[in-house]
C-alpha cells in the first residue's frame, strides 16, 4: 500500500465521512497492466468507459499497453483510476495535429490519461493523488509527458504541476475546447 500523505500532506475530509480522508480506508496502488488481476484491468476499463472521454474501440488493448495503471479503492469499491499510456505515433501526431503544434513526435515519452473518479468521491484529491504518483514512477524516462483534457478543474492541476498548455483548443470527438498540455520529464 502507497502512504498518500508523502503526495499530498493536506487532503480534504469528504462531507459524508466521519473520519478525515487521509485516515480512511482508501487504498492507493500503482501496477504494470502484467501486474494486475483480470478483474482490476475489467474494473478500470469499465470507469475509463464510464467517464465517456474515449473510444471504446480498441481500449481493452490500449489499456494492456499502458506503462503503469493507478487505481484508488475504498474499501473493495474503485472510487479513482488514472494512468501512463504509451500512445501511438500515429495518435501523438492527430493531436498535434488538432491543436495546432508543430514538434517532433519522437521526443513524446508518455501521456497522462484515463483519468476518472467516481461523482461522489470528487473534490476530494483522489485524481490529483493519483496522477502525482504517477508521474512519480517515471522520472527515469526521457522525453516530454503530454496530457490532454477539457475538464477545468484537470487543466488547473497540470498547470499546477508544471505542464504548459499549448497550441489551440480543439474539438474531440467527446469533448468540445480540448487543451493539450505538456512538460519535460526531469531526471
Amino acid at each position: 500500500m502507497i502512504n498518500p500523505q508523502q503526495f499530498l500532506p493536506n487532503l480534504a475530509t469528504p462531507n459524508h465521512l466521519a473520519t478525515p480522508y487521509s485516515t480512511m480506508s482508501c487504498k492507493f496502488s500503482i501496477k504494470t497492466p502484467a501486474d494486475c488481476m483480470l478483474s482490476e484491468l475489467f474494473y478500470f476499463y469499465l470507469l475509463v468507459k464510464k467517464g465517456n472521454k474515449v473510444s471504446t474501440i480498441e481500449l481493452t488493448q490500449k489499456i494492456y499497453s499502458c506503462q503503469l495503471l493507478a487505481f484508488c479503492y475504498l474499501g473493495n469499491r474503485l472510487v479513482g483510476i488514472s494512468a501512463i499510456k504509451r500512445p501511438a505515433q500515429s495518435y501523438i501526431t492527430q493531436v498535434h495535429e488538432k491543436a495546432g503544434i508543430t514538434r517532433n513526435i519522437n521526443d513524446y515519452a508518455v501521456e497522462l490519461g484515463y483519468s476518472y473518479t467516481e461523482p461522489e468521491f470528487r473534490k476530494m484529491g483522489i485524481s490529483r493523488m493519483l496522477k502525482a504518483m504517477l508521474q512519480s514512477k517515471i522520472t527515469q524516462q526521457k522525453g516530454f509527458i503530454f496530457s490532454t483534457t477539457a475538464v477545468a478543474t484537470s487543466q488547473r492541476y497540470l498547470t499546477s504541476q508544471g505542464f504548459v498548455a499549448c497550441g489551440n483548443p480543439y474539438q474531440g470527438t467527446f469533448d468540445n475546447e480540448i487543451v493539450y498540455f505538456e512538460k519535460r520529464i526531469s531526471y
